[in-house]
């Protein structure tokens, strides 16, 4: 299958799950959508309380640890769930349903295997520039003040790379290992394996994969963020008139202004949400595509892809039928003089001669 073809069947699939989950099962998947961008998860991270200006007090520094302990907590808890339903969304592709509950139910364990994998690979990237600044300009932090630009640039190319290294392992394993790793039940590193064997049969598919996840993760960035920043901003003045003037009535209403500004916020990420759902299908269903094609065993969306096949050559022999002239139809006289084939006409059986000597 040629990447164009792979494209088309990613379009007509995510056309037919979006048409089967109608309204609600669509409002469901803004909720799976809402948790796998990350924004709450970075939005309670940086939400954490914290003053500068008394950190050199003992008791402060407890409480700046407590606060900061407690913020990765909920970072941590909020990436769990996030790993969790990325098995949900790709159980929901195969299924074109969306019943949180039960999936997510199903994929606890799976999803803890997927955040362990996650978190090793940003500390390995990590790691890896840690290494290299050590290596390039030394192992004291009084080394970095006088560092010089050759040495800064080294240190920036590394960074990059393991940025980009961590970002390509990172897309591969949201769109074929995860898939994997539900199919078959195994964890992150087996479904590395498998993947590494169907990059070995299709790289180019793998690749083009990769160009288009980036591209159009890249192009949906760039509208939202012209979206965003229109949005926000018209946003935040509504939401600050509102709330000075709900303090200004009273004190007691200040409560009240801090539960709608956390519900706007909380509503904007879920328009959002709403907004990259069929786009998030597109490139799942696009990997899926590519991974069937590679590999008959992980195969998940047999079924859809095999009806998405019969109603396009449906389509196209229609079309064809519509395109051909109609044959005109034979007059009497034509029927008339026309000659019957006698292999035709059925045939009487035969009498057996023995029965009817014994009738006569």
């Amino acid at each position: 299958m040629s990447a164009t073809d792979a494209l088309t069947d990613a379009g007509r699939l995510t056309a037919r799950y979006l048409s089967a989950l109608w309204v609600r099962g669509l409002l469901k998947l803004g909720v799976v959508v809402l948790f796998l961008g990350g924004g709450l998860s970075i939005l309670q991270l940086v939400s954490a309380p914290f003053n500068p200006e008394t950190i050199d007090e003992p008791d402060a520094l407890w409480m700046a640890a407590g606060v900061a302990a407690a913020g990765l907590g909920v970072y941590a808890a909020f990436r769990y769930l996030a790993a969790v339903l990325e098995f949900v969304f790709v159980t929901s592709l195969r299924t074109e349903q969306v019943a949180l509950r039960r999936y997510l139910r199903d994929h606890l364990g799976v999803g803890l295997w997927l955040l362990v994998f996650r978190a090793v690979v940003g500390v390995g990237a990590l790691a890896v520039v840690a290494a290299a600044a050590a290596l390039i300009v030394g192992t004291n932090f009084a080394a970095f003040e006088t560092a010089t630009t050759q040495q800064g640039v080294a240190v920036a190319v590394v960074a990059a790379a393991a940025l980009f290294g961590w970002f390509t392992v990172d897309t591969l394993t949201t769109g074929f290992v995860v898939p994997i790793m539900q199919h078959t039940r195994c964890g992150p590193l087996a479904g590395w394996g498998r993947l590494l064997d169907v990059v070995r049969a299709n790289w180019t598919g793998v690749l083009a994969f990769l160009a288009v996840a980036w591209i159009v993760g890249f192009a949906l960035w760039i509208v939202l963020f012209g979206v965003s920043f229109a949005v926000g901003f018209t946003g935040v003045l509504l939401l600050v008139l509102i709330a000075s003037a709900l303090t200004e009535l009273h004190s007691a209403f200040e409560p009240v202004s801090i539960v709608l500004i956390v519900a706007a916020i909380l509503g904007y990420y879920y328009v959002i949400a709403l907004v990259e759902a069929p786009v998030r299908s597109y490139v799942r269903y696009y990997a899926l595509v590519i991974l069937g094609e590679t590999d008959s065993e992980l195969d998940l969306i047999a079924d859809q892809r095999a009806a998405i096949a019969g109603t396009a050559s449906t389509d196209s022999k229609s079309g064809e039928t519509a395109d051909e002239p109609a044959e005109p139809a034979a007059t009497d006289s034509e029927s008339d003089t026309q000659p019957i084939d006698a292999t035709d006409e059925p045939t009487e059986p035969e009498r057996d001669t023995d029965d009817e000597s014994t009738e006569r």
